[in-house]
């Protein structure tokens, strides 16, 4: 019974082995299955099971294995796709950023919509064309409309009837001065029953005729606030806070902008400490298997204690750990740029950058005077408070009573067709042809004058939008002394990280130098394994506070610039923003 056991084992775990080779290559699971098979018919001879199959009936299982093993394993070669790879250099990660990131997009689409308020802001100051036609019946007993005494009785069945069409065209424009200018067409034709009064005593049929009439007038009218809503000021005021508007949308998209770059850079140097602090673990690491392989050798040799073994198996040990650790760093950088970057998942990203460690020239009030003077939220800030400002100034003029002159002038004219007259001239056609005789027109001038006698509202309004003004105006005052502060710390660390990379440079030489008058002394038996090791750490972490120096001062730089709000500038990139 253990004798079958153990040969079903066996072939269980040769099918197991033959499907499990999914992802090694084709030579690889032909070598790995034949190993297992060959096991398998070597000690088929120990059970039960191996004697009962036929020798065919076991070839072809193998052969079935051995197909379906090279079958997967070429599927899943075939079906994998390699990660894509990118080297950026940072000038090229900002270019991408630029072109890929959905959110600059989106923050671009306030710019559009800011415009858009621009127009319609001006929109107030349009050609409005406005037209009115209405037609209207009237039917009404004569008793009603004539004095019945004049019809000699009171008991009449007589009744007079009235139709009228009218219809008016004008043409309204308001002008930045207030002035609303309209010129307007006005037209009516009215047919209206009209009784013979001495025909209709003497009971004649034709006692009631049709009196047909027209009126036309073209005028012009023009009316001037002198008080409230005058003037180009006040006027103006709507189209130039949209405009405001739109320059604090630009800021603001530059102002994210310059937070993306910033971020972006960042996380670009921390790719870059994350590359190369992996390859310093990869060197501690092959220093670390080469003193184990020494180590080896000494004690085969007679030369140290089989003890000694031990210090450097665990110095190898932790070196993998630490050289595991920086390979997760280094994805998750990584993932953190691909993001930026709208790249594909599972990207492998390359920098090319250089850690150089150049001195920064730029002057201190230098960089103070161009942050106040450019720096996308203080330009922010007082498009703010200026549109305060005109808020308060239009705030004001609604305080003031209403004041307009009114002033127009019109051609008038007037056509009449009365049934007896047998007049065949249209009335309209009349009233036209009259419109424009000097002797027909009409000239008014009058003043319009409308005084709120509760004005709170207004009051209180145009004293909110002056606390308003007063507000923004203190927080241009905060703004640039926190900006001032924060520069000037900025540029303090630039200079403290600077000072680091030189003693951290330092600090390496001694290391090297030291580790190699260690070797030297153990070389003669005047130093232990543990110092090499210990020595040899300390080089890796001399190498890393190299390293980190050099990003810490990019990234202060980075962070120095990204507070003076000229990263674009620095870059050549300001333009594509």
């Amino acid at each position: 019974m253990k004798t079958q056991q153990l040969q079903n084992d066996r072939f269980i775990a040769c099918n197991l082995s033959a499907e499990g080779t999914v992802a090694r290559s084709n030579k690889e699971t032909e070598a790995h299955v034949d190993s297992l098979c060959l096991q398998n018919k070597d000690s088929r001879t120990q059970g039960a099971l191996g004697e009962s199959l036929p020798g065919l009936l076991r070839k072809v299982l193998w052969v079935s294995v051995m197909f379906v093993s090279l079958t997967l394993s070429s599927l899943a070669f075939a079906g994998s796709k390699p990660e894509p790879t990118y080297k950026l250099s940072l000038q090229q990660a900002l270019a991408m950023l630029l072109q890929r990131n959905p959110a600059l997009a989106r923050e671009k689409l306030t710019i559009k919509q800011a415009q858009a308020d621009i127009v319609r802001a001006k929109g107030a100051f349009g050609l409005d064309l406005n037209s009115d036609l209405r037609l209207s019946r009237s039917l009404l007993p004569a008793d009603l409309q004539l004095n019945s005494s004049s019809l000699g009785t009171t008991n009449t069945n007589l009744t007079l009837g009235r139709l009228q069409v009218n219809g008016n065209l004008s043409l309204v424009k308001k002008l930045p001065t207030g002035t609303k200018v309209s010129l307007s067409l006005d037209n009516s034709w009215t047919q209206q029953d009209r009784l013979d009064l001495q025909a209709f005593l003497q009971k004649n049929s034709n006692a009631v005729f049709n009196n047909n009439s027209a009126s036309t007038s073209l005028s012009l009218e023009l009316t001037q606030p002198l008080l409230r809503g005058a003037w180009l000021p006040t006027n103006t005021a709507p189209i130039k806070q949209a405009e405001e508007k739109a320059k604090m949308a630009q800021y603001q998209l530059k102002a994210f902008v310059l937070q993306k770059i910033s971020e972006t850079t960042r996380v670009y140097w921390d790719l870059v400490y994350a590359k190369r602090n992996q390859s310093i673990k990869q060197n501690a690491l092959k220093l670390a298997q080469q003193q184990l392989a020494n180590t080896l050798q000494l004690i085969k040799a007679g030369k140290v204690a089989a003890l000694e073994k031990y210090q450097v198996q665990q110095a190898v040990a932790k070196r993998k750990e630490e050289l595991l650790t920086a390979e997760q760093d280094v994805q998750a950088k990584e993932n953190q740029l691909a993001i930026l970057l709208f790249l594909p998942k599972q990207s492998t990203l390359t920098p090319t950058e250089a850690t150089t460690d150049n001195g920064m020239e730029d002057n201190l009030d230098d960089l103070l005077k161009w942050a106040k003077k450019n720096h996308p939220s203080v330009k922010s800030a007082f498009s703010e408070s200026q549109i305060a400002k005109l808020a308060a100034l239009v705030s004001k003029n609604g305080t003031l009573p209403q004041l307009d002159v009114v002033a127009g002038f019109s051609f008038v004219g007037f056509g009449r067709d009365e049934g007896q007259s047998g007049n065949a001239a249209s009335p309209l056609g009349t009233a036209y042809a009259s419109m424009f005789d000097p002797k027909s027109h009409n000239f008014y001038v009058g003043v319009k004058l409308t005084v709120a006698l509760d004005n709170r509202e207004a009051v209180s309004k145009h004293q909110r939008n002056k606390y308003e003004v007063e507000r923004a105006i203190l927080r241009i005052k905060e703004l640039l002394r926190k900006l001032d502060l924060e520069i000037q710390q900025r540029y303090r660390n630039v200079e403290q990280t600077h000072k680091r990379i030189k003693l951290a440079q330092s600090s390496l030489v001694w290391a090297q130098k030291k580790l190699e008058a260690e070797r030297s002394k153990f070389k003669v038996g005047r130093s232990t394994l543990f110092q090499i090791l210990q020595f040899q750490q300390d080089l890796a972490d001399a190498q890393r506070s190299v390293l980190r120096a050099k990003i810490d001062y990019r990234k202060a730089v980075v962070a120095l610039y990204e507070q003076v709000g000229s990263l674009p500038q620095r870059f050549g990139i300001a333009k594509r923003i």
